[in-house]
C-alpha cells in the first residue's frame, strides 16, 4: 500500500531547528538510516546549497534522526542519475528560497514527473512547500503566477506576520486570485493519504 506523505512547512528556525511538533511528526514517519535527497533552489549557489543542507542536517541529528545516503540535486547532478535518485530516495526535501527559480530547475531537469510518481515522503519548506501545489500564485513586486508540482491541493502562503500590515496586505491581495492557506513560521501541514492535519495557526482565505 502506497503510504504517500507531504510536510508543507511554512519555515525551519535557523537557530533552533525543528519546533516540539515539527520534530514528533517527523521522528514518527522518517525511520533512521533512511537516504534524504535535498531538491535546491538556486542550482548554482554549490556552496550556499552545502551550508544550508549541513545545517539540516544538523537539526535532524538534533532530534535523533541521522541519513545513511544524502544527494544533492543542483547543477552539480547528472541529469541520467535523476532517476535512480529518487527511487533511492526514502525523503525528499525541498528547500527554500525563490520559487519560481526553483520552479524552472525543476523544470529544466524534468523532475516533475518523477516527483508526482514519487510515493514516500516529500518535505517542502517555504518555496519547496508553495510549490507542492499544482496553481501557484505569489507576490514578488507584482503578482506571479505558474504551474506547480501538482503533488497536494493545498496552496501555502508561509510566512504570514499578523503584525505586519505591509505582509497582510500582500496576503490579502495573493487571495483575490486563488485559495491559499497562510501560515505563520511555525505552523506546518501534514498530508498522509489525502488526510490533511495542520498544525499551529492558520488562515484560510480566497
Amino acid at each position: 500500500m502506497e503510504n504517500k506523505i507531504n510536510y508543507l512547512f511554512s519555515s525551519v528556525d535557523k537557530e533552533n531547528g525543528f519546533t516540539e511538533k515539527q520534530a514528533l511528526c517527523l521522528k514518527n514517519d522518517i525511520k533512521n538510516n533512511s537516504t534524504i535527497t535535498f531538491i535546491t533552489s538556486d542550482f548554482n549557489s554549490y556552496e550556499k546549497n552545502d551550508e544550508f543542507i549541513n545545517m539540516i542536517l544538523v537539526f535532524f541529528k538534533k532530534i535523533d534522526i541521522e541519513f545513511k545516503k544524502i544527494y544533492t540535486i543542483d547543477n552539480r547532478t547528472n541529469i541520467s542519475s535523476l532517476k535512480t535518485i529518487i527511487a533511492d530516495s526514502d525523503v525528499i526535501y525541498i528547500t527554500g528560497g525563490n520559487p519560481q527559480r526553483q520552479i524552472e530547475n525543476i523544470n529544466k531537469f524534468n523532475l516533475k514527473k518523477l516527483l508526482n510518481n514519487y510515493n514516500k515522503i516529500i518535505i517542502g519548506v517555504s518555496a519547496g512547500a508553495i510549490n507542492q501545489a499544482n496553481k501557484i500564485t505569489y507576490w514578488d513586486n507584482e503578482i506571479i503566477t505558474y504551474e506547480g508540482l501538482n503533488l497536494v491541493n493545498i496552496h501555502i502562503y508561509p510566512h504570514l506576520d499578523i503584525n505586519n500590515i505591509d505582509n497582510l496586505k500582500e496576503i490579502l491581495l495573493v487571495s483575490k486570485y486563488q485559495r491559499i492557506y497562510a501560515l505563520p513560521d511555525n505552523s506546518f501541514i501534514r498530508i498522509q493519504n489525502d488526510n490533511i492535519e495542520i498544525y499551529g495557526d492558520y488562515y484560510v482565505l480566497g
